[in-house]
This record gives C-alpha cells, sequence and structure tokens, in this order.
C-alpha cells in the first residue's frame, strides 16, 4: 500500500469554502484515501488545535481522527529540517513547513500531499530536498497536490 503523509494544508482545504475548487478536489481526494496508508504528525495535530474558529478546529479534529496516533517529530528530522533550511528549500520563518517534509522522509514515507504552493509544492523544494535526502542517506520523497494522487 502507497504511504502518504498529509500536511495542514490539505486538512484545512477540506473546509475552505474561499477556493471552492480546491474544497471540492480535496473532498474527492479524502473518499480515495482508503487507497493509501495515510499519516499526519504531530505538527499537524499542534497545528490543527491552534486553530481560532472553535467550530472549524472541531471538524478538522473529527477529520484527522482517523489518521491518529500523529507520527512524532524526532530530533533526527528536526535535524533534517534545519538541512532543509539551510539549503534554501524552505524559507527560515518557515520551520513548520520544512518539518512537515522531514518527518515525512524519516518515517519513510513516499508521498506528502499539500496544497501550500509558497513553500512545498514547488520544483525548487522538490529538488533541494531530494538533493539533501540522497546525501543524507534517505530516500526520494514525492511532494505532490491531492489530485496528483487520484
Amino acid at each position: 500500500m502507497i504511504t502518504i503523509y498529509l500536511d495542514t494544508s490539505v486538512i484545512s482545504s477540506y473546509f475552505d469554502m474561499r477556493n471552492p475548487e480546491r474544497m471540492e478536489l480535496t473532498r474527492y481526494f479524502w473518499k480515495e484515501l482508503p487507497r493509501f496508508k495515510s499519516y499526519i504528525s504531530d505538527i499537524t495535530a499542534a497545528e490543527v488545535a491552534a486553530t481560532p474558529d472553535a467550530e472549524l478546529r472541531e471538524s478538522m479534529r473529527a477529520l484527522i481522527t482517523p489518521l491518529l496516533p500523529p507520527l512524532t517529530i524526532t530530533t533526527e528530522a528536526l535535524e533534517l529540517a534545519e538541512e532543509y533550511i539551510k539549503g534554501g528549500a524552505i524559507p527560515k520563518g518557515y520551520p513548520e513547513d520544512a518539518q512537515h517534509i522531514a518527518v515525512a522522509t524519516v518515517k519513510g514515507i513516499r508521498y506528502l500531499t499539500s496544497w501550500n504552493f509558497k513553500h512545498i509544492v514547488r520544483e525548487r523544494t522538490k529538488a533541494v530536498v531530494n538533493l539533501i535526502n540522497i546525501r543524507s542517506g534517505y530516500g526520494e520523497l514525492k511532494i505532490v497536490t491531492p489530485p496528483e494522487l487520484v
């Protein structure tokens, strides 16, 4: 079974009426999740818990409950995230984005799904992340949007 990691942007897009097309694509993707072994991390859970709107926060928690328990971010993943930042894959002001990528890499997950085009789903990030992964002895991580998997 193919392993995938969902960052917080995928979960929030399930409810985001500001972008109806993305919401529809995310909901279709969610129906296909049983085809995959899906993971989130404690970073994702913390970002969901920090959602200011209580109703949205509870809806997001309910959505991710089947994906619990979340993967724990280890010292190894934190160090790898720092390498991504030093290498220019992720801007230093966004360590959580680097940590999402690092926890997926360290846990050997095949795909990271995201709607974050600013820092994660972009060619530079993909290239630098996989260069660092190979140099550090990890496998390739494919970074994609949800529709690319279904």
